[in-house]
Order: structure tokens, then C-alpha cells, then sequence
């Protein structure tokens, strides 16, 4: 059967024998039993005896707290690239407004012996803005320092905090005597 544009007409399917419903029903039933055979076969074959989820729940909370360590070390290496970036912005700053008043005095001197007169501040403008980005950098390595220290310091304590856990653990699982 075809419609009038020759594709195939969609009939409803008639289920009042309930073959249909019948055959759900037992697609459902082997599902139900695969799944119980999964979860049996899960604590059977488990060496500690527990399922598979009891089996992570410690590996869940270690993900977290390395998630929220990870997040806390990005986030101090962002604001110490954000403060370096904002120092070296400034002595650019800097530089280039040095630089331009001295191109206007270039550009004001009419004679000779006032251009020979503009060297030496050139050169000085020079050595200036030199030791401006040298004082930049200086600070900027400074302040990685820092947060690599604060960096480093997160990672300590968090290594003492599963070391002294471990600790206790131990201490609650002594061997009897035999």
C-alpha cells in the first residue's frame, strides 16, 4: 500500500493479541536478570568483597580534593601572571611616555647645538628605560617565586594531611599477636 505520493502508508500495528505488550514484558525480565547477575558476579568476583561503587567511594573524594587543589594552584598562577603582566605594562607605560617627550624635543630643535644638546638625554632616556624593564622583570620573577612557593605549599599540606590519615589508619588496624 502506497499514498499518493508513492511512499509506503504508516499503519498503526494492532496488538490485540498483546503479542507486543508480551514480548516488552519479557525483554524487561531478561534485563532484570542480566542486571542481577552482574551485581552478583560483581561481589563474587570482587577480591575485597564489595561492589564496585563502595569499591571507588574513597577514589571519588581523592578526585575531588586534587580537583579543588588544581583549581586553587590555577588560580594563583593566574593572578601572578595577571600582576606581572600589569608590572611590565606599567614600565612600558612609562617608556614610551619618556620616549615621546624627547622626540618632541627633537622635533622643537631647530639648530645645531640644540640637537647635540638632546644626546646625552637620549642616552640617558635610554639607560633609563632600560633599568625600568630590568626592575620590572626583577619584581615579576620575584612574585613567581612567591607563588610557586604558595604553590608548593598547598601541595605540602596536603600530602601531611593523607600522610597523617594514613597514620591513623595504621594505627586502627594493628596485628593481633598470633
Amino acid at each position: 500500500m502506497t499514498s499518493d505520493e508513492g511512499q509506503p502508508e504508516l499503519r498503526p500495528i494492532d496488538d490485540s493479541t498483546g503479542i507486543l505488550r508480551n514480548l516488552r514484558g519479557k525483554l524487561k525480565y531478561v534485563a532484570s536478570q542480566q542486571k542481577r547477575r552482574m551485581l552478583l558476579c560483581n561481589r563474587q568476583c570482587s577480591p575485597t568483597g564489595l561492589t564496585m561503587s563502595a569499591q571507588f567511594e574513597g577514589f571519588d573524594r581523592y578526585t575531588q580534593q586534587f580537583a579543588d587543589l588544581a583549581t586553587r594552584a590555577n588560580q594563583l598562577a593566574l593572578e601572578n601572571a595577571e600582576s606581572a603582566f600589569g608590572l611590565q605594562l606599567q614600565a612600558l607605560g612609562q617608556n614610551v611616555s619618556a620616549t615621546t617627550n624627547l622626540l618632541g624635543e627633537f622635533a622643537d630643535a631647530r639648530s645645531l647645538d640644540s640637537l647635540q644638546a638632546l644626546w646625552p638625554k637620549g642616552l640617558q632616556l635610554a639607560r633609563d628605560n632600560f633599568e625600568r624593564v630590568a626592575s620590572a622583570q626583577h619584581e615579576a620573577v620575584g612574585m613567581s617565586l612567591k607563588a610557586s612557593g604558595a604553590i608548593g605549599e598547598l601541595a605540602r599540606q596536603r600530602f601531611e594531611q593523607a600522610s597523617e590519615r594514613m597514620r591513623t589508619q595504621a594505627g586502627k588496624t594493628k596485628r593481633r599477636p598470633r
